[in-house]
């Protein structure tokens, strides 16, 4: 199998998937949106890629979604469905499930954190290939996964049987052209094909119309992060990480739902003084958000605080396991014992260090 057994071709929206203000799955708006898609002409949709949100949904909720949106589009362009997953089983038995719902084929990443070596992300699509009986398409998403798949990886990889595209994400654009002439004639590539000349004369033509407004975007975070006087952002973990590597003022607007992890984190971070935080009502206020954003320039830098005990980590942990590892036979303590617990000896002093990583 490969490039000549699918008819991938032109533009897809990697399509995002609607939520509830509860969290739960909303297949009415998602509807349509796919609607709105195909009315406007585009040739194919990713379902469930990083977009579409996979990690905050249930395994139930990823068959639902891909359910209803091979439904939805009916045949009419082609529907690749992201089956992603921390390991090659659980990705091929999502993909099982979207095939035979009727998806053109499926979408993954290497396994997120795991960041495997080029041999383990080969045996990772090679038993992806073996449990799925569709057409594959790589996913090179290097900021979720600290893998970027350049010209010898994906060589390797396109001589997988059912392996048919690659979606290219690298923000190293020659790489990305080396990578698309080595592969493009086994596999269909998709990815940023404008250079950066070619994209600003397209926004100059597009400016001569009232209706139309043209978005740009990069992938490469860090280096925007690099450059930035200050960040807005929800907070996710990757953001919050790159704020305090590169010591930036930030305001958080975290979500609640489905990440409550983002408003925990920020309201967290916000106590000790390392960043500014706008809960979801006010960060939807526009008079809060500009107050907040006049603010900023006066904020001070995450390495300005000093956290006591930030990396302490092995004394933190004796203490919370100590009294476990006291009467190991009696069952799990109570959290709150523990928490109350006098700190037992423990390790030498770690003087307190600053917050910048």
């Amino acid at each position: 199998m490969n490039r000549d057994d699918v008819s991938w071709r032109g533009y897809w929206p990697a399509c995002p998937t609607p939520f509830h203000q509860d969290g739960s799955y909303d297949p009415e708006s998602h509807r349509a949106l796919l609607e709105l898609y195909l009315e406007l002409g585009v040739h194919g949709v990713l379902i469930n890629g990083t977009t579409g949100e996979w990690f905050s949904q249930t395994a139930d909720e990823r068959r639902l979604v891909a359910e209803t949106a091979i439904d939805q589009v009916a045949g009419r362009v082609p529907v690749v469905v992201g089956c992603a997953a921390y390991t090659a089983r659980e990705a091929a038995e999502i993909g099982r499930h979207a095939i035979a719902a009727g998806a053109a084929g499926v979408e993954s990443t290497p396994p997120p954190y795991a960041k495997t070596y080029d041999d383990e992300t080969v045996a990772y699509y090679e038993d992806l290939a073996s449990g799925v009986d569709g057409p594959i398409l790589v996913y090179n998403w290097p900021h979720g996964t600290a893998i970027d798949i350049g010209p010898e990886l994906a060589d390797r990889l396109v001589e997988i049987d059912r392996v048919v595209a690659l979606k290219d994400s690298t923000p190293n654009a020659a790489q990305f052209y080396e990578t698309t002439k080595t592969v493009v004639d086994r596999v269909r590539v998709f990815g940023p094909f404008m250079s950066a000349t070619e994209r600003e004369a397209f926004k100059e033509r597009s400016a001569k119309f009232r209706n139309i407004r043209t978005l740009t975007f990069t992938n490469n975070l860090g280096a925007l992060m690099q450059r930035a006087a200050g960040v807005v952002a929800m907070g996710g973990y990757n953001t919050f990480c790159e704020i305090l590597s590169f010591d930036k003022k930030a305001i958080i607007v975290p979500r609640t739902r489905p990440r409550l992890e983002q408003f925990i984190r920020a309201r967290a971070a916000r106590n000790v003084g390392l960043i500014e935080m706008l809960d979801a009502d006010r960060g939807r206020d526009p008079h809060a958000m500009a107050t907040a954003l006049r603010q900023l320039p006066q904020q001070g830098l995450p390495s300005d605080v000093v956290v006591p005990g930030l990396l302490d980590g092995l004394p933190n942990v004796w203490r919370l396991v100590a009294k476990q590892l006291a009467h190991p036979h009696r069952g799990p303590a109570p959290l709150e014992e523990i928490w109350s617990e006098p700190a037992p000896a423990q390790p030498p002093a770690v003087p307190p260090a600053r917050a910048r990583t």
